[in-house]
């Protein structure tokens, strides 16, 4: 797993990142929304590559006493292979070592609810949609 903050990121990967959200949330998800919101520029990116080909991404938003990871996504193809979930572990291990006293929240597409509860996550609020996203959410969170 690669980590970087934004000015780290090469043209190149932040290239990679973008198109791999369009292609995921709104191409194949049919969600216009602010995908560029002005977040990216304070988060940390992590970023699963085969040379340089991105199989995973996500970002974490720092809050007060919570890590939001947010915008997690592989593309389509890679699906159902174990690299998101194998993915999100080592987003979790990367957390508890580096930001243990924080909790762990995501706003997890209400479909995909039950896979983040196998993973410790807990749901935490009703369902909503998130920022015009005509998807449902839920807001879950891990504690350590």
């Amino acid at each position: 797993m690669v980590i970087k903050n934004f000015n780290e990121l090469s043209l190149s990967e932040l290239y990679s990142i973008l198109k791999l959200r369009q292609d995921v949330f709104v191409r194949e998800q049919d969600c216009i929304f602010e995908d560029i919101d002005l977040k990216d520029q304070d988060a940390i990116h992590l970023l699963q590559k085969e040379g340089d080909i991105l199989h995973a991404y996500a970002r974490l938003l720092f809050e007060e006493d919570k890590i939001t990871i947010s915008r997690i996504v592989t593309p389509l193809h890679l699906r159902d292979q174990g690299i998101g979930k194998a993915f999100i572990l080592k987003i979790i291990d990367y957390v508890r070592e580096n930001y243990s006293t924080f909790r762990i929240r995501i706003d997890a597409q209400t479909r995909l609810e039950k896979f983040y509860e196998k993973l410790g996550f807990k749901t935490v609020g009703p369902e909503f949609y998130f920022e015009g996203d005509p998807i449902l959410h839920v807001p879950m969170e891990l504690e350590f």
